[in-house]
């Protein structure tokens, strides 16, 4: 049993140090800034969403320990909540209490801190994903109808606008 955990932690770790760039790219990159963009691989709705269960948001857009840390800190919040159960009903019920209402908000924090994180995680991700992959040329062409107005009269100005990004 203790080999199977020691190896589930290291395929965690090991996948946590392999994908897990968002401490290196929120440096970089401002997820206030992300707009969609279709080929975004991953979907910062769908990623808050699956963090409803702590962590799975996370993991989805590939930052594996991240996930894993607030995963653990929920399930130590409902370990301890669980033994705030058994105290109380042991006969301390001021102290068991105590620590099942506070084990419980911090499963509700850890949980909401989950959703907005994740969310951001996949933004940071996705700019810096399109960034790695950014593709060589970009053209667009675009015809325009402009009037204008000279001494009276109206001339109207017919033309295509080119804009090259590379």
């Amino acid at each position: 049993m203790k080999t199977i955990v020691v190896a589930l932690l290291l395929v965690i770790v090991g996948f946590g140090m392999a994908n897990g760039q968002y401490k290196i790219n929120k440096t970089k990159y401002d997820y206030s800034t992300w707009t969609y963009e279709e080929g975004d691989p991953y979907n910062p709705v769908t990623c808050g969403v699956l963090s409803i269960i702590p962590g799975v948001g996370q993991m989805v857009a590939h930052e594996f320990g991240r996930g894993a840390a607030f995963f653990g800190g929920a399930v130590g919040c409902f370990l301890s909540s669980y033994i705030g159960f058994a105290v109380a009903y042991g006969g301390n019920e001021p102290l068991g209490g105590a620590l099942m209402i506070v084990s419980f908000a911090g499963v509700a924090a850890i949980d909401i801190w989950s959703i907005v994180d994740a969310t951001r995680v996949a933004k940071v991700n996705n700019l810096a994903w399109r960034d790695k992959n950014k593709t060589g040329l970009s053209l667009q062409i675009e015809p325009y109808i402009l009037p204008i107005q000279t001494y009276g009269s109206t001339k109207t100005q017919v033309g295509l606008s080119l804009v090259v990004n590379f």
